[in-house]
């Protein structure tokens, strides 16, 4: 059915609108926090279709070093946190963002995180992480 009408069942349409602005905000904090950082962000042209395929919500050069990233806007779920990752993230490094208040936990989904903790949703993979190792700053190469 997710095929037919694009929209993938494990979550309501309203809930996934309120899901896409906050994920887009969390996009907007990942590249403030890289500028504060010393690092330069850029926002992927509309007309990049390898930017889009792969998924590439943000670019950064941290340290002289170049980087596709996707960010993915967790959801705390009892004692794991849910982060929902593109079933093509080969290409890109994936932060997951987890916000508590104004309190927010940055980290690095590796592609060993995802294939140890993923469960395939749709069009993407869902990952849960009991155990969350934060980034601390982009002041450094990730």
């Amino acid at each position: 059915m997710w095929l037919y009408n694009g929209v993938d069942p494990v979550m309501p349409m309203c809930e996934k609108r309120i899901h896409g602005a906050n994920a887009s905000a969390a996009v907007n904090l990942i590249a403030g926090f890289i500028q504060m950082d010393g690092g330069t962000p850029a926002f992927p042209d509309e007309g990049d279709k390898q930017a889009q395929q792969d998924d590439v919500e943000l670019h950064a050069i941290i340290k002289g070093a170049s980087y596709r990233l996707h960010v993915s806007l967790g959801q705390r779920k009892g004692k794991a946190a849910h982060f929902p990752v593109p079933a093509r993230h080969e290409n890109v490094i994936v932060l997951g963002v987890v916000r508590d208040g104004f309190s927010t936990q940055v980290v690095e989904i590796t592609a060993d995180m995802i294939e140890e903790h993923g469960t395939k949703h749709g069009g993407s993979i869902d990952v849960a992480l009991t155990k969350l190792e934060p980034i601390d700053s982009f002041d450094r190469r990730l």
